[in-house]
């Protein structure tokens, strides 16, 4: 049988066509499909090269924090005090060498053998503005989620600011005023809410969309003013102010963008929170509800007959200090890092916390070198879905 020449090339050129295409859809990983989602926050600690000895240093145990991240593999991680030049090593599996500046020079002989999965996308900025100080960094599976929206915020003192050098200003300001108002006044430094006091604080936020589902997600990250003197009772007074100010702002900028028609869509906030969620004005000016809606505290709910019992179990710190903090039954010390949820879908489908869990396992910190602690935070790994029970 004679075939027309032709018909020939057009069949090599489909076949081609086929082949290259097949060869392109192969390369590009599929997009999950699922009712299920999985949230992960991690203190992941700044280096501190004046105080951090041995598996404390950042060279040590950032294969760890890549280690664990992968172990429990989350659709997103809000990552808390982590330098660009930290983030770099996470997304690269080499350590590389900087601060607080933004720089970052790679050290190509301190390989993990390890990287943060290339499936993973970052954005975030740091707070003192593009890559200069701590992150409060989100990622997320790129795979899975599209960036709708993006952005950070500045706590203030006269309300969030949407960059860090405005937020210094009216700190300079906050902190000249209320320096000169105790010279008039002594009582109003126990009572003012001192941003001036404190480094700069702030979230990081994105909306993703679902390609899988086409449903739309709000996710938030921060880490709260920290209280570096715990001995001076009226300091600790300022700190809770200034969180409870804080936090006060969050929920109203987390309520403005994620409240539609009424209606919270899913919401995810991911924190280090400095204080347990037991520090009732935290809890409170986060949890206070909208049009009969709230974002509701994850571990509480884990938790509620601990929290009956006014007592948790031993393994309810987060903050362990390397290993060296212990809660005991009785007198725990509790969690400062935890995931707050809540929402519904456009079809009214509630966004529901399945369970929280706290990850103290130690990783490998280099190839073929010991187990350490990533952090000097154990990280809180909360899992949602919206399936019906």
């Amino acid at each position: 049988m004679k075939i027309n020449s032709t018909l020939l090339a057009s069949l090599v050129a489909g076949s081609t066509l086929l082949s290259s295409w097949q060869t392109q859809a192969m390369s590009e990983a599929p997009v999950p499909i699922s009712d299920d989602y999985k949230a992960m926050t991690f203190n992941i600690r700044d280096k501190e090269p004046e105080s951090d000895v041995g598996n404390e240093i950042w060279k040590n145990r950032f294969g760890a924090v890549i280690r664990s991240i992968e172990s429990n593999q989350p659709d997103f991680v809000g990552t808390q005090e982590g330098y660009h030049s930290q983030l770099q090593s996470l997304d690269t599996g080499y350590h590389h060498v900087g601060g607080k500046i933004g720089a970052s020079i790679i050290e190509l002989w301190h390989n993990t053998e390890t990287k943060l999965s290339d499936d993973y996308s970052r954005i975030g900025q740091g707070d003192d503005g593009l890559t200069i100080g701590k992150f409060n960094a989100i990622y997320y599976n790129k795979n899975r989620f599209e960036v709708l929206e993006k952005g950070n915020r500045w706590y203030s003192f006269e309300g969030l600011k949407d960059n860090a050098i405005a937020a210094a200003v009216e700190k300079g300001i906050a902190e000249i005023a209320i320096n000169i108002g105790t010279e008039i006044i002594p009582e109003l430094k126990t009572i003012a809410i001192d941003f001036g006091e404190f480094e700069n604080r702030m979230f990081t936020y994105t909306k993703v969309r679902d390609k899988g589902t086409n449903r739309e997600l709000w996710l938030f990250n921060t880490q709260m003013y920290e209280n570096k003197r715990p001995e001076d009772a009226g300091h600790a007074l300022i700190v809770t102010a200034a969180r409870t100010f804080a936090i006060d702002q969050l929920r109203k900028f987390m309520f403005e963008k994620a409240m539609v028609d009424g209606q919270l869509q899913p919401v995810v906030l991911m924190g280090n929170f400095g204080a347990n969620y037991l520090n009732l004005p935290m809890s409170i000016a986060l949890s206070a509800m909208k049009n009969g809606q709230a974002i509701n505290d994850d571990y509480f709910r884990l938790n509620a007959r601990w929290w009956a019992l006014g007592t948790l179990p031993d393994e309810s710190e987060s903050y362990h200090a390397f290993g060296t903090i212990e809660g005991k039954f009785g007198k725990p010390v509790y969690p400062v890092d935890w995931t707050y949820s809540g929402g519904k879908d456009a079809t009214g489908t509630e966004f529901r916390r399945v369970k929280s869990t706290i990850d103290k396992n130690k990783y490998q910190g280099y190839s073929n070198s010991e187990e350490v602690f990533p952090s000097d935070h154990y990280p809180i790994v909360s899992e949602y879905t919206f399936k019906t029970e």
